[in-house]
């Protein structure tokens, strides 16, 4: 029975398309369908002159074009389309032969008018028809709901381009101007992309933002956030463009996914170890780094620590102790931080043999005696870290090295841990 009634559903909506089209096609062809046909013509007769007997014939087999469209069969679809149809087809109708007065006066849902309305007048680039009507008929608020739906689906759709358009029009510059980033950031590949052809996006968010209002507080900290950052952002991408540059490289295997400032904190990490790569010297890498490190509110530890497993992976012990020397310069002075620092560098680097006393000199800046102990061990120097150990009379570290030793087959080491602790045990 369902079957059935879907069927003839079916069935009597193509016999009103049917009625519609023999209709539709009696009317005279509007101004622009006019210019759309002489166009089309031309591109078939591409090999024709305008002069030729070929284009003037082709020309006259154009349907006879009135001004006045016929009302009586106008009325006629009308009556089919009110009667038989939905907002739909009605909509669609309008669109199609650019009634747009009718169609912009016609209450429908939000669904509708983006769907028969809205995008088919974008897809057309007829949108300013919807524009004008609105500005010289003062309807702004009555369509506002409307806008903001539109604005939802185009942000969704990810058309950002349109969305600006609508946006602007609405003197929505705030949300424009974050249109403007995502514009720029939206399937970037790399630096030199974005350097070359999309700062202008981050620029023009600059300009919405200046022309937006600032209703609250919060709004106003919110707009000046964002604006450091795009600030920042140029400023990163500027001088990323220049070092990429210089090493005569696009960046795509260094900064891969071509990180900024406005992704995640995983990105943006990502963003600060491509900066230490890509740079010339630490004292660079690092204003760029602490600038970032600022601005997001990042913890100082999570950010230099990150940079010192950067540069132990490259065992460039000289930059480490750079780094140490601009982060002391720029008021980071806890010496946890300054431990956990050249810790991560070290741990990172492992045993290295042929810079041995360049890591050892690292090794020896650490504050902490337990956490140079445990650097120590974590590289393989355990006789240096005996003779910590035993200064101090730390059990438990000699217990620990002893057993390392044993593991790693410094037997020499094993048995002065072994000696000592077995003395340690009789003076007790």
């Amino acid at each position: 029975m369902q079957d059935r009634k879907q069927r003839s559903s079916l069935s009597q909506e193509k016999i009103l398309n049917d009625i519609i089209s023999y209709l539709e096609s009696s009317l005279p062809l509007k101004y622009s369908i006019k210019c759309q046909y002489l166009a089309a013509q031309q591109i078939r007769q591409a090999g024709q002159t305008r002069t030729s007997l070929k284009y003037l014939n082709s020309l006259s087999t154009m349907p006879r074009l009135s001004d006045q469209p016929n009302k009586a069969i106008h009325d006629e679809i009308l009556f089919y389309l009110t009667t038989y149809s939905d907002d739909a087809h009605l909509l669609d109708y309008y669109i199609r032969h650019e009634f747009h007065t009718q169609a912009f006066e016609y209450k429908c849902s939000l669904t509708v008018f983006r769907d028969h309305i809205y995008m088919p007048l974008l897809k057309r680039n007829h949108i300013k028809h919807l524009f004008n009507y609105i500005l010289s008929h003062n309807n702004n608020n009555s369509f506002t709901h409307h806008l903001k739906f539109i604005c939802t689906y185009l942000n969704e759709q990810e058309m950002y381009h349109s969305l600006q358009q609508l946006q602007l029009f609405m003197n929505d510059f705030t949300n424009a101007a974050i249109t403007s980033i995502k514009l720029f950031t939206l399937n970037r590949t790399t630096y030199l992309d974005l350097f070359e052809k999309r700062l202008n996006y981050l620029r023009n968010a600059l300009e919405c933002f200046q022309q937006g209002k600032i209703d609250t507080e919060q709004t106003m900290m919110k707009i000046q956030s964002t604006t450091n950052k795009i600030d920042l952002q140029l400023e990163i991408t500027r001088y990323i463009y220049t070092q990429l540059k210089r090493l005569n490289t696009n960046g795509s295997n260094i900064l891969i996914n071509c990180p900024t400032v406005f992704d995640g904190k995983d990105s943006i990490f990502k963003l600060i170890l491509g900066l230490i790569a890509i740079s010339d010297t630490m004292t660079n890498a690092f204003i760029l780094i602490n600038k970032i490190t600022k601005e997001m509110n990042f913890s100082p530890t999570e950010v230099f620590v990150t940079c010192a497993e950067q540069v132990g992976k490259r065992r460039d012990y000289r930059s480490l102790q750079q780094l140490l020397q601009l982060i002391r310069e720029n008021g980071y002075t806890d010496s946890k931080l300054h431990d956990d620092i050249i810790e991560s560098c070290v741990r990172q680097s492992g045993s290295d043999v042929e810079q041995s006393r360049e890591q050892d000199t690292l090794i020896q800046m650490i504050k902490n005696d337990d956490t140079r102990i445990n650097v120590y061990i974590a590289v393989g120097k355990l006789r240096a870290a005996y003779l910590i150990a035993i200064r101090l009379g730390k059990e438990d570290k000699v217990r620990l090295i002893r057993d390392d030793a044993q593991k790693s087959g410094q037997t020499a080491v094993y048995d002065i841990c072994k000696k000592w602790l077995e003395n340690r045990a009789s003076e007790q």
